[in-house]
């Protein structure tokens, strides 16, 4: 019995427990060890020391790093705080000479926040690192999202214009947004439209938003126009389970 259980350390043994080394445990043998004490439950004093033994094991295993995730591979994922979300870059294309010129701006969707998007933004940085800048609105969270389509929309128009404002570099706008949040886009990208002849040098609009897009469509009547959103070319749109075309059977009026 004694030779059995040998690996363990009990009160009169000082073998040592095997530490993991790498993330391949052998799951057959963490569940060798730590089925003993199911197995001698009625030992008494042994019992204590399996149970001691177990905790050991467990605590070797996550140090030596069996169960530590691996490495992450690619370039560095900046983070960068700004009035209403986050902004996602990758830090070696934030210093280079051509920067990302595309920006994606990701929507929650209902009760939601910037946190449901961290791991998509991560990933779109990760895959493309020198072409696009992630914003991860947060203007409509929590209790924010219960203030109607419009009033959402024009947060959202508002917060990507000062993201606009901050990158001057940018040049392509793409958003992508889950349920409430597309309805939420599709509204600020209409209010963020415009028909500009040309790309002008200054950057994107400036505080005058009305009146600048008057501007840009009373020039349009005599010259070929492109549509802009917020000054910037719209590249795509894309929503996942956003109820464009209304809820089916839901009755707000009796």
């Amino acid at each position: 019995m004694i030779a059995a259980i040998s690996p363990l350390r009990t009160a009169n043994s000082a073998a040592p427990i095997p530490t993991p080394t790498t993330r391949r445990c052998s799951v057959k043998r963490v569940c060798f060890y730590l089925g003993f004490r199911s197995k001698f439950e009625a030992g008494g004093k042994f019992a204590r020391s399996v149970d001691w033994s177990r905790m050991e094991l467990l605590r070797r295993m996550v140090s030596g790093g069996c169960f530590k995730e691996p490495p992450r591979k690619g370039p560095k994922v900046e983070v960068e705080s700004v009035s209403g979300g986050e902004d996602l870059f990758d830090a070696a294309a934030a210093e280079a000479t051509l920067r990302p010129e595309h920006l994606v701006v990701m929507v929650n969707g209902i009760v939601g926040s910037a946190a449901d998007w961290r791991y998509a933004a991560e990933q779109f940085v990760q895959k493309l690192p020198d072409r696009v800048i992630v914003h991860r609105s947060e203007r409509n969270y929590s209790r924010l999202t219960f203030d109607g389509v419009d009033l959402m929309g024009e947060r959202l128009a508002e917060e990507v214009l000062a993201v606009v404002r901050r990158r001057p570099e940018v040049r392509k706008i793409s958003f992508v947004a889950h349920s409430l949040g597309g309805l939420v886009a599709r509204y600020a990208i209409g209010r963020l439209y415009e028909n500009s002849p040309e790309r002008k040098s200054t950057g994107p609009m400036g505080n005058n938003f009305s009146e600048e897009r008057t501007n840009s469509s009373m020039q349009c009547l005599e010259q070929p126009c492109e549509a802009r959103i917020a000054g910037l070319e719209p590249m795509n749109f894309i929503t996942v389970a956003s109820p464009h075309l209304g809820s089916r059977g839901h009755r707000q009026v009796d």
